[in-house]
């Protein structure tokens, strides 16, 4: 009998520990099963938080880049469409071909931004300068045909020589 008293005994302040957890958690508006995880940077090495928070605003930037220019074509497009309509003397027919060049430059231009451009882009024209780490020359794009200065640099090199950290200015020139 001690046994089966023990045990109802356990059932029901089990129960009401449930109880007061599903009060509790009803009034903090978690479920029970809410699991509270303690954020803290304590177990964490010491270059590990500026580490985490150099790419957190690494992303916070991109992010803040990209929704600003979908807010600048936005603005674009809404302000063509404000002036098309003031516009009453331009038949329908024009106006939408507008509309259609502004989605098609958006979408080149967009498209263009994403291409990565490689030495096989280019025809060497002729070297114009060498130095201790690359040499600059003159190059050609091959699809559009104009000129330009492009500097090539070896990595290996500048390591070798622990200046990889010196600052230099990468700059492309038309002529």
């Amino acid at each position: 009998m001690a046994t089966s008293s023990r045990s109802s005994l356990s059932r029901s302040s089990s129960r009401q520990d449930l109880q007061s957890n599903k009060s509790s958690s009803s009034q903090s508006g978690k479920p029970a099963d809410y699991v509270y995880f303690d954020r803290t940077t304590a177990g964490f090495s010491d270059d590990a938080v500026p580490r985490a928070k150099a790419a957190q605003l690494k992303l916070e930037h991109f992010y803040k880049v990209a929704v600003d220019a979908a807010i600048e074509r936005n603005t674009r497009r809404v302000e063509l469409e404000r002036r098309l309509q003031a516009d009453t003397m331009m038949p329908d027919e024009r106006k939408q071909r507008q509309l259609l060049q502004l989605g098609k430059k958006e979408s080149t231009f967009l498209r263009l931004r994403r291409t990565r451009l490689g030495l096989d882009d280019f025809r060497t024209v002729k070297v114009i300068g060498k130095g201790a780490f690359g040499e600059v020359r003159l190059v050609q794009k091959t699809d559009t045909g104009k000129i330009y200065a492009m500097k090539t640099l070896k990595k290996e090199e500048m390591l070798k020589k622990e200046q990889a950290c010196i600052p230099f200015s990468h700059t492309r020139t038309a002529f």
